[in-house]
């Protein structure tokens, strides 16, 4: 039954990855490309590292499979485990390739196109000003209601003049939100 599992994640993440071109556009016009933030840059590095991870698992499963008498009913099994972890390679190392972009709309980052309309305030943390910390309305109950992206230092006083057009700003430091 894990095999389950793995074929809906795998369909799942692959529909996200797909579907990035049409949500990106309902985004909006780029106001500004920030590139690549720290956080993309760290998941392109987990990225790489769970190719290594794909890669022992299919060794270890085509090995398991040639042991096997009867390998029919092991190879959907298989294939849908393989297929899973590639596909979370391909995820992570897509969304550490993604970049920030500031859009009419909304904010694109990590796969994410997050309305305006969501972003309730914003601030810059005071300890460490290179943090803008955005109060979101999330779509579901657990989500995270705040969202931090260390904003490369280039692009900090463009990102803070568009994004003050479109979030109130919260006072003095992070402890305001």
């Amino acid at each position: 039954m894990a095999w389950f599992f793995y074929l809906v994640c795998s369909i799942g993440m692959g529909f996200w990855l797909l579907s990035w071109p049409v949500r990106k556009r309902k985004a909006g016009h780029l106001l500004l490309n920030a590139g690549r933030t720290w956080h993309n840059k760290m998941l392109f590095w987990i990225g790489i590292a769970e190719i290594a991870v794909a890669a022992v698992i299919t060794w270890v499963s085509v090995v398991t499979l040639t042991d096997l008498p009867d390998i029919s009913s092991a190879i959907a099994p298989a294939f849908t485990k393989i297929s899973f972890w590639w596909m979370v390679a391909l995820f992570i190392v897509s969304v550490g390739l993604n970049k920030l972009e500031l859009r009419e709309n909304g904010l694109c980052f990590l796969y994410t196109a997050i309305p305006w309309r969501r972003m309730t305030s914003y601030t810059w943390e005071t300890s460490y000003p290179d943090i803008l910390t955005i109060r979101v309305q999330p779509r579901l109950l657990l989500l995270p209601r705040l969202m931090r992206i260390r904003i490369p230092a280039a692009h900090r006083h463009e990102i803070d003049r568009i994004v003050q057009t479109y979030i109130a700003r919260s006072g003095i430091g992070s402890r305001t939100l």
